[in-house]
């Protein structure tokens, strides 16, 4: 799976460093907006699931912002709730809430185009759909007849990219339901909180099901020019993780970057600290020395 950007982790703006951020963070979704172009046009594809191992990696923001940083940028694109368990984008957005994708699969809408199309925004080449009414059953209304036609009707809409904020893949069945139905898969990683193991399953749904594009976003980096940096690196760590046998694959993704070993399976990972300078190193050796009663 290849990453297609990493998103640096932003602080409060302190004696104006807010703005370097902003600009760095604008920069790494014109990054990653222009990888998924540049995909699209190798591989053509059209709709695309945003998701996560867990909750609270920060999904939705990703896909709001690739939504907005896509259509900025002049393609046509929906942006659809497909979180039918907390649905989001209504109150993101000031939408209303009332006819959404829930009630196009209970048949409530009536499926008119205005309302499949989704909602108007303040970015004209964007429009969002929402969840609409919670149902009680999200996982088997996704496994209906009608959601095959459902995202077979999607894909004959005259826009560049209809994308999904999916929700996560391991607490519910909901996404990993959807997967097939998609042509994309985007899978967001926040390094603080998802542990190597979770990150293992999802490959295995992932190459299950194995979708024409997949690729990750590594969210809230602690380097916020590691995907610029190191992208042989990182290519080299991931090629391991495919070829790796499955008794090999924990050691593989405890080389990976940002990567920890959980005391539970999917408890949250630690945070993950930049690399010493040179002096810290010194320093620490010092300290160790003298523990040990060692001269310097």
């Amino acid at each position: 799976m290849e990453i297609l950007a990493s998103i640096p982790r932003t602080m409060r703006d302190q004696q104006g460093s807010g703005l370097k951020e902003t600009a760095a963070l604008v920069e790494k979704y014109r990054i990653l907006c222009g990888n998924l172009n540049a995909a699209q046009a190798t591989w053509p594809f059209k709709l695309v699931m945003v998701t996560s191992a867990l909750a609270g990696e920060g999904k939705t923001t990703v896909a709001v912002s690739i939504a907005t940083f896509l259509a900025k940028a002049g393609k046509h694109v929906l942006l659809v709730d497909a979180n039918l368990r907390h649905p989001s984008l209504d109150q993101r957005f000031q939408l209303n809430n009332q006819i959404g994708l829930a009630n196009v699969f209970r048949g409530a809408s009536g499926q008119s185009p205005v309302e499949l199309s989704g909602q108007a925004t303040s970015v004209p080449t964007l429009r969002v759909l929402p969840a609409g009414s919670i149902p009680a059953n999200p996982a088997e209304m996704l496994q209906s007849p009608l959601a095959h036609k459902l995202f077979e009707h999607y894909k004959m809409l005259p826009c560049d990219y209809i994308i999904f904020d999916a929700p996560p893949l391991l607490p519910v069945a909901d996404a990993q339901v959807m997967m097939p139905l998609v042509e994309a898969v985007v899978l967001v990683i926040d390094p603080s909180k998802t542990p190597r193991r979770a990150l293992l399953r999802v490959r295995q749904i992932v190459n299950k099901t194995r979708p024409r594009i997949t690729g990750a976003i590594i969210n809230k980096s602690l380097w916020p020019d590691y995907g610029d940096r190191d992208m042989p690196r990182r290519n080299r760590y991931h090629s391991q993780l495919e070829s790796a046998p499955p008794s090999q694959q924990d050691t593989v993704v405890k080389a990976l970057p940002h990567a920890a070993t959980p005391d539970h399976e999917y408890s949250a990972m630690p945070t993950v600290r930049p690399p010493q300078t040179t002096t810290q190193r010194d320093a620490a050796s010092h300290f160790a020395n003298r523990r040990q009663g060692k001269k310097p």
